[in-house]
């Protein structure tokens, strides 16, 4: 079993324990990007990294899906970790033990799902804050690749939750099913989006679009979740998200 963090800079997690199924997985090496000493690169093996401005922490996924064989694999990122239920005082961080024990009874750890702002369903909140012609796309590559998916794309479009941060601990058979099914889909879709057409965070199209697909496919396969929370241990980024909120809140009401 091995958890993998996700990074692109040098980090401190600051957990008390940090189990010593942990290991931090650096993205973007071809791009320059340097975390931890003695961290795994991304561009060993089989690789995507240089696709990381893109495709942000699943250059990692696809590192981990060709590259890594364990019975167990789950992805943490460098300011976000899943932690242990009812904990949120002491914010532990899961251990084999509690992976186990959830994957006895569930096939896949996720996030705890994210009502969108002010009740947007999925497809609207991604049309707003990305590329309506982008989520088009995705439905058309479904249709004519995997039409069996078309009825949970539709599902999902009007649903007003999702499961962010392409965050997951599963089996590792489950995971390369996974992965085999969204890089497919990212590969017919990376062709057709002019990335030079959007800002830096428009940019990182791919993870955005990655987060929808894992919800469609969750959906789609009647897969057993366990929601997990998620502790940020970025505070700063935490504080100006709300505060991004409340001005969009005031700015609707003046």
């Amino acid at each position: 079993m091995k958890i993998f963090v996700i990074a692109h800079k040098p980090y401190k997690n600051n957990f008390a324990s940090v189990p010593n199924i942990y290991t931090t997985l650096t993205v973007g090496v071809n791009n320059g990007n340097k975390s931890n000493p003695g961290a795994l690169k991304d561009n060993t093996g089989l690789n995507i990294s240089s696709k990381n401005q893109s495709y942000c922490e699943l250059t990692g996924l696809y590192w981990i899906w060709k590259n890594y064989k364990d019975d167990v694999v789950g992805i943490d990122h460098y300011r976000r970790y899943f932690i242990k239920e009812n904990n949120t005082k002491r914010k532990e961080l899961l251990s084999e033990d509690d992976i186990k024990k959830y994957l006895k009874k569930y096939d896949i750890l996720v996030p705890e799902k994210n009502f969108l702002f002010n009740n947007k369903t999925v497809g609207q909140h991604f049309c707003y804050s990305h590329d309506p012609l982008v989520w088009n796309s995705i439905r058309e590559i479904l249709k004519n690749k995997y039409p069996e998916y078309l009825y949970n794309f539709d599902k999902i479009n009007y649903q007003n939750y999702e499961y962010f941060f392409n965050m997951l601990i599963c089996r590792k058979e489950l995971f390369d099913e996974y992965c085999e099914w969204l890089f497919s889909v990212l590969f017919l879709l990376e062709p057709t989006v002019d990335l030079s057409r959007y800002n830096d965070y428009n940019k990182r199209m791919f993870g955005f679009v990655a987060e929808r697909l894992f919800n469609i496919w969750i959906k789609h396969r009647k897969i057993r979740v366990k929601e997990l929370p998620v502790v940020f241990t970025d505070k700063g980024l935490v504080n100006n998200r709300i505060k991004n909120k409340l001005k969009k809140i005031f700015n609707a009401i003046k």
